[in-house]
């Protein structure tokens, strides 16, 4: 198994030029704002273990799925339900990733190459999506649902949106 990639520093300080333009995109201002950008996903290859991942299905129409408007509530476009995640019995840095229908209508696999130690709100969409966990080094780890909720209903403010 690969390990995962490293992010370039220079993404990361786009990331913080862009935090305040996220909080206004947010709408909720009360809540942490969305991290997730194009240069964070990488596709991955691999076999998931489907018993340790996570699946939902969001329930309700996708808004620009394959557009920046997907994660901009203010607009009106974004899209705003999202679980809460996180691995069982692990401690350390993990990285999350998904499976779902690509643009192509063919499964895709993308890992966000963004360390992670704690819970994360992921947004989702209609479709159905399968969350996973991996180690530094590649290997999966389980995972699990700990909440749900609605952007702006402050529940889980304090946990980072991807």
């Amino acid at each position: 198994m690969p390990a995962v990639p490293t992010l370039w520093w220079g993404f990361r300080f786009l990331d913080v030029f862009l935090t305040p333009f996220m909080w206004i995109f947010n709408k909720c201002r009360m809540e942490k704002p969305q991290e997730t950008h194009p240069w964070h996903c990488t596709s991955w290859e691999m076999n998931l273990n489907k018993e340790i991942c996570v699946c939902v299905s969001g329930g309700y129409e996708r808004k620009f799925r394959f557009s920046p408007l997907f994660h901009i509530p203010l607009f009106g476009t974004g899209w705003e339900k999202y679980i809460v995640i996180r691995p069982i019995d692990y401690k350390g840095d993990w990285y999350v990733g998904w499976k779902a229908l690509g643009s192509n209508r063919k499964e895709e696999i993308n890992l966000l190459a963004l360390k992670l130690g704690e819970p994360v709100r992921v947004l989702i969409s209609k479709g159905e999506v399968t969350f996973f966990a991996l180690n530094p080094q590649g290997e999966q780890i389980k995972l699990q649902q700990v909440g749900k909720g609605r952007l702006g209903d402050r529940e889980f403010a304090h946990v980072r949106q991807f």
